[in-house]
């Protein structure tokens, strides 16, 4: 039943009535998912381009360019940046960085909401418990 509500709002209008159904369900994490982006966003806006802060960013770089194993930094992240190579674009490399830690909220906040009792006190328990991740 889950899947079919996340499939179908993408194709109907009818579908959008179930996707209200669940942010009003959710409305907390709704809320703080909503806030959450904010200050991504102004992040975004104020380092036009992403700024290369760390030493590893380089290590990170050079790996994806030449797909060779680090013995030092894991080897996945160096893989995700070569498939984003054919943008040439580290904005796009940063958003999705973003989208991912949002991605993450949802599902902490998704695990907790499923094993929460469904009390209505108990319901802020989840949002409480994924606001750690919405604010990194």
């Amino acid at each position: 039943m889950r899947q079919v509500v996340a499939a179908t709002w993408l194709c109907c209008p009818a579908g959008m009535a179930g996707l209200l159904a669940v942010v009003r369900r959710h409305r907390l994490f709704t809320a703080a998912l909503g806030l959450a982006v904010v200050p991504r966003a102004i992040v975004m806006a104020g380092f036009g381009p992403a700024a290369l802060f760390k030493l590893d960013t380089y290590d990170y770089l050079w790996d994806a360019m030449h797909l060779t194993p680090n013995p030092v930094n894991p080897s996945g992240y160096a893989v995700f940046l070569w498939l984003l190579r054919p943008f040439d674009s580290l904005v796009l490399v940063a958003a999705l960085q973003h989208l991912m830690g949002l991605a993450i909220a949802a599902m902490i906040y998704a695990v907790l909401d499923a094993v929460a009792s469904p009390a209505g006190w108990r319901r802020w328990r989840p949002s409480r418990c994924s606001l750690t991740r919405l604010s990194c």
